[in-house]
């Protein structure tokens, strides 16, 4: 009904052909089939055979066909490490509803274990937590609709040269409400489907949480989009360290990864920049996290005290901060608008050192709200005090 026959044949056909080459069990078959298969939904003939000038469907499609392409990777690699399958399994997984337009993504071997176990798979497990967060993520749905009703921050994308006469302030708020919009979206897209999936009793992961408290390029990447996290370490990162794991196989994996991230999300110029800033901040953590498991750092720590020693982290993780801003801004905005954010953040020097203060404060709290499972909000705030 939505895609037209053509489309949903072409779906189909896909599903067919990932069931027969995972019976190979050959990963590098399967690896080889579902890229060079991932930009067909991407060509403008494809668009032209499948809905002809309907836009707004062949987006659509092109959407639903990265996660079938991404589902479809999942079940040929599991099968290939020897989780136990059928064509009903596949098809069940394949075109399992709640997450096939939106996601999130899950893996085969996880969406088996749930699906398959007859104490969870019932209408009975509704309770009342669930019609709670059900009504949560359709709250936010009604906030982002009247929002964007009075907000323009979607549209004025689309005009970079006003974008580029607005104050430093209208900018900062600019990308702020992007961001927030951004996450607000999956937060309804994942919570919502993944919401029904737990109620199917299948273990979807979990929406992403606020953006506005994360400072890390590795929790950002850990705890927006979990689904896509575990694929990438599952497949990529995973097995490519168990080969070797010195640091050099490390940062190997990392960068395969993200250039499957480029090619998933598409071949644009300005996603990849984004992988590209965000490649390049997971090896830098990575190096940083190594050096700070050195004796000299761990005695130059000690010198310092608890409290200047997480003032010293928060001065060194300000700058990576500021350029994971920059990379979400080139993903958000696109390349003409991304690059009026860098300038004005990385080298307009009243920009940059306003940056710089209030994300010195910002990070602080961020650094004593991470803590709070541990040792408590109240507690670990008194310490952070300057």
């Amino acid at each position: 009904m939505i895609f037209g026959i053509l489309a949903s044949f072409f779906i189909i056909l896909k599903c067919l052909t990932m069931f027969l080459i995972s019976k190979t069990k050959c990963k590098s078959l399967i690896w080889f089939v579902c890229l060079s298969t991932l930009f067909i939904g991407r060509f403008e003939t494809a668009k032209q055979f499948l809905f002809g000038n309907d836009d707004l469907a062949w987006y659509g499609f092109s959407v639903t066909y990265s996660w079938c392409n991404m589902r479809a990777l999942s079940y040929g690699l599991d099968v290939s490490n020897g989780v136990n399958t059928s064509l009903f399994n596949f098809l069940k997984y394949f075109f399992y509803l709640p997450i096939f337009f939106c996601g999130p993504v899950i893996t085969y071997e996880s969406f088996q274990i749930g699906s398959n176990d007859p104490k969870k798979n019932q209408l009975q497990n509704i309770r009342w937590w669930n019609i709670l967060q059900i009504s949560r993520y359709v709250f936010w749905y009604i906030v982002s609709e009247a929002v964007l009703h009075y907000f323009y921050f979607n549209a004025i994308q689309q005009e970079a040269f006003l974008v580029g006469k607005l104050g430093r302030w209208e900018l900062a708020g600019l990308g702020y409400a992007m961001g927030q919009f951004f996450q607000m979206k999956y937060v309804f897209f994942y919570g919502l489907c993944g919401e029904i999936a737990r109620i199917d009793g299948v273990n979807a992961p979990p929406p992403p949480i606020c953006i506005g408290r994360v400072h890390l390029y590795s929790h950002m990447w850990r705890y927006f989009d979990r689904g896509l996290h575990s694929i990438l370490v599952k497949y990529i990162y995973v097995p490519i360290v168990k080969l070797n794991p010195s640091n050099f196989m490390k940062i190997a994996g990392s960068v395969l990864s993200f250039g499957y991230v480029f090619l998933w999300h598409g071949p644009y110029d300005f996603v990849l920049v984004w992988s590209i800033l965000n490649c390049l901040g997971i090896i830098v953590e990575m190096i940083a996290r190594k050096i700070g498991k050195t004796n000299s750092y761990k005695e130059f720590e000690m010198n310092l005290g608890y409290s200047h020693r997480r003032r010293f982290v928060v001065l060194l993780s300000v700058p990576l901060f500021a350029v994971s801003m920059v990379s979400n801004f080139y993903f958000f905005f696109g390349l003409k608008i991304g690059n009026i954010f860098a300038k004005r953040i990385l080298f307009d020097c009243k920009s940059s050192f306003l940056f710089f203060i209030l994300h010195i404060c910002m990070v602080k709290v961020v650094s004593a709200v991470k803590t709070r499972p541990t040792e408590g909000f109240k507690s670990a705030y008194k310490k952070d005090l300057w």
